[in-house]
C-alpha cells in the first residue's frame, strides 16, 4: 500500500542547550540533499506498535519537490515553537509533540539542522534522525524516516516565510469574475494579505444572494474566507502569516478543510478505508463554491465537478433548498435587494437594486430585481 511515513522516537527526549538556537517562527523545512519541502497532508497517528517499537509511524507528512509544487501549499507552512523542553513543529491543526509524546531537537549541521531525539525503551536509549527518503511509486515525492544513521538525508534547511523569492506564501487567482480573480483561503494561521488584495467573509444569504462584507487585511485562524486578488499569479498575491490578529471574524458562514488527502492502493484505486484517506466529498445539495457564472460574474455555486472538497479552500454550507448559483454581492448592493424584497410584492415589474422601478424596454446589461429574485440582464 502506498504510504507517505514518518517514523519519530517516543518517549524521553533529551535537549542539549547548545541546540537552542532557533527562534519561534513560521518556517518550511527543505531536505538539503532532496531538495525536496516539507508538507503536511494529514494528521492520524497509528500507535498500534507503541509497546513493541521504539518508533512511531506518522502519516501525516510527505516531501515534494519543487518549490512551485509548494508556493501556495498552506500545509508547507511549519511554525516552529521553541521551548523550554525542545522544539514542537506546527501545522494544519497538527503538531508534532501531540502526535508523538515527544519534542524536538534541532542541531546546526552544515548551515543546516539535523532534527532529532533520543528515545529510551526498557533502559536502552537510540538517537534516531529524520531522514527524507526517495518514494518509489511517485517521481517527485518522498517520505521521512527515522534512522540512526548519519550518511545522506538528514541535514534539513529551515527557510523563513517571507516576501522574499523563494519563501513566500502566495495564493493563486483561480476565479475570473466581475474582472478581478478571487480564491478562497483556509489556514490554521492568521495571515495578513499583501498589496492589492482584499478579504471577506460571507455573513447571509437570501434571495439567490450572498452578503460579501470586507473584513479588511488580516484573517483569523481557521476562518474561511474570500480574497480578492491582485493578479491571477501567485508572484501577486503574497499573503503573510501572523501569530496574532484582532480581525472580526465572526457571524461567518463560511467553512474550510485542511486536508483533501487521496489515498491510492497497489492498483492504483481510491481507498478510503486506509488509516491517512482524509477527503471529504463535495455534496452538491448543501455545499457551495466559489466561481463564477456564464454571465462572468462572481458566484457560490453546485454547478462544479469538483469531487472532493479542496484543501485550504473556503466552501459555503447551505441548506438543500438553496439556489444552485447564488450571487456574491457587496454590502451595499445586497442590502438593497433586502429592501426591495421587503417593500415590493412579487410580481414582473424590474426594479434596479437600489429599488427603482425600471423600464423593461430600455434596460441595460446588469443585475436587477424581479419577482423578488436577482437577475442579470444581457
Amino acid at each position: 500500500m502506498k504510504r507517505f511515513a514518518i517514523k519519530l522516537a517516543l518517549l524521553t527526549l533529551m535537549l542539549p542547550v547548545s541546540t537552542y538556537a532557533q527562534e519561534s517562527g513560521y518556517y518550511r523545512l527543505k531536505n538539503r540533499d532532496t531538495e525536496r519541502y516539507l508538507s503536511i497532508v494529514d494528521y492520524h497517528v497509528d500507535k498500534s506498535n507503541i509497546k513493541y517499537s521504539t518508533e512511531l509511524n506518522i502519516y501525516a507528512l510527505r516531501t515534494i519537490k519543487g518549490y512551485d509544487k509548494i508556493v501556495n501549499d498552506p500545509g508547507s507552512v511549519l511554525y516552529i515553537e521553541k521551548t523550554s523542553n525542545g522544539y514542537i513543529l506546527k501545522g494544519q491543526g497538527f503538531d508534532t509533540y501531540s502526535g508523538t509524546g515527544i519534542y524536538l531537537n534541532l542541531s546546526p549541521k552544515d548551515g543546516g539542522y539535523t532534527i532529532w531525539g533520543t528515545a529510551t525503551v526498557s533502559g536502552v536509549s537510540a538517537t534516531k534522525y529524520l531522514r527524507d527518503v526517495d518514494d518509489e511509486w511517485y517521481a517527485g515525492l518522498g517520505y521521512i524516516t527515522t534512522s540512526a544513521s548519519r550518511s545522506s538525508h538528514w541535514v534539513w534547511d529551515l527557510i523563513p516565510v517571507s516576501d522574499a523569492e523563494g519563501a513566500y506564501l502566495g495564493l493563486k487567482g483561480d476565479v475570473n469574475a466581475n474582472g478581478k480573480y478571487y480564491t478562497t483561503f483556509y489556514a490554521s494561521f492568521p495571515i495578513r494579505v499583501g498589496s492589492g488584495m482584499k478579504a471577506y467573509k460571507i455573513t447571509e444569504t437570501n434571495e439567490g444572494a450572498a452578503k460579501l462584507v470586507n473584513i479588511g487585511s488580516e484573517v483569523p485562524a481557521q476562518t474561511g474566507v474570500v480574497i480578492e486578488c491582485a493578479g491571477a499569479d501567485v508572484s501577486a498575491n503574497k499573503v503573510t502569516p501572523i501569530t496574532s490578529t484582532s480581525a472580526d471574524g465572526s457571524d461567518n458562514l463560511l467553512a474550510g478543510l485542511y486536508f483533501c488527502n487521496i489515498v491510492l492502493d497497489e492498483n492504483d484505486k481510491e481507498n478510503p478505508s486506509d488509516l491517512n484517506w482524509n477527503a471529504t466529498p463535495f455534496n452538491t445539495e448543501n455545499m457551495r463554491l466559489l466561481g463564477a457564472n456564464s454571465d462572468g460574474k462572481l458566484v457560490f455555486t453546485s454547478q462544479t465537478d469538483t469531487r472532493y472538497l479542496p484543501a485550504n479552500k473556503a466552501y459555503l454550507p447551505v441548506s438543500s433548498s438553496t439556489a444552485a448559483n447564488l450571487l456574491v454581492l457587496g454590502e451595499s448592493d445586497y442590502t438593497g435587494i433586502r429592501d426591495i424584497n421587503a417593500d415590493k410584492k412579487a410580481d414582473d415589474t424590474i426594479y434596479t437594486l437600489t429599488g427603482s422601478r425600471a423600464n423593461s424596454k430600455t434596460l441595460r446589461p446588469g443585475l436587477y430585481i424581479q419577482n423578488g429574485k436577482v437577475v442579470v440582464i444581457k
